[in-house]
């Protein structure tokens, strides 16, 4: 359900800060050869998290004709809902919250999410290999430690083994259930080297190669946008710029799967 925060004025009173979302690099520096990942996501992701209460008593439904009383009937919202300007704010930063107080202490040698030092692999090292990550967690025994990376509600497990792997996810969704946060059981996928898309890309490993793609139905879209561009160009130098801009963002938004390293 979604709540029109803009054409109510709401939205032109509310604030909320510039915030960044991971990109194919977040992801990357959890990965190596033969990493095993499993996805969680979280249900109902904005109505998981509670709206600052100044804002509570002027967001509601009018229900008086819906009820047909003869009084006006008001039903206040109390949660981050869809069309309201602080909830993609307030909802990353609640599962970002989620994701630290799961992966609890790093010293803790009973936590799967346990890890010993971070290893630094950086261009102009002599030392630097273009097929690990510039930055990554290792546990005591150099192997890389289990990790989460989180795009909104998509959250991606990642670990050096099956089973690791798979105690990361269930740790997730406990921790996801103890704080009252829903854990969307039914989209949970195997724990697999091959698993579904994430955030629009597709990550996948084997014993020998990490394989970054784009989603098929995101490259479907793309080739249609540019047989669109290219049309367009066909028919004159004069474009409508809403609609170019829109595929530029797009554009964008798929080569981002392609790092530059």
């Amino acid at each position: 359900m979604v709540y029109d925060g803009t054409r109510s004025g709401l939205n032109d009173v509310l604030w909320a800060p510039w915030f960044p979302l991971p990109t194919v690099n977040s992801h990357l520096r959890l990965v190596k050869l033969g990493t095993f990942m499993a996805i969680n996501d979280v249900g109902e992701c904005f109505h998981n998290w509670m709206m600052d209460e100044r804002v509570r008593k002027w967001c509601g439904i009018d229900l008086t004709l819906m009820l047909k009383s003869k009084e006006r009937v008001w039903s206040r919202w109390n949660r981050c809902a869809m069309g309201l300007r602080p909830s993609p704010y307030v909802s990353v930063r609640g599962v970002l919250w989620l994701k630290e107080e799961a992966q609890g202490k790093a010293s803790d040698q009973d936590n799967v999410f346990r890890w010993e030092r971070v290893e630094l692999n950086l261009p102009g090292d002599p030392a630097y290999s273009p097929v690990r990550p510039w930055v990554s967690k290792r546990q005591k025994e150099g192997t890389l430690a289990a990790d989460v990376v989180s795009f909104v509600d998509d959250i991606r497990i990642t670990g050096p083994t099956e089973k690791e792997t798979c105690q990361a996810s269930q740790v997730m969704a406990k921790e996801s259930a103890h704080r009252g946060i829903q854990d969307a059981a039914r989209k949970r996928q195997d724990v697999s080297q091959t698993p579904g898309a994430w955030a629009g890309l597709v990550v996948h490993t084997t014993d020998s190669s990490v394989i970054i793609m784009v989603e098929q139905t995101k490259w479907d879209k793309t080739k249609v946008r540019l047989q669109w561009v290219s049309c367009q160009l066909d028919e004159g130098p004069d474009m409508e710029y809403k609609p170019l801009e829109r595929v530029r963002g797009f554009l964008n938004y798929v080569m981002q799967v392609y790092p530059f390293q």
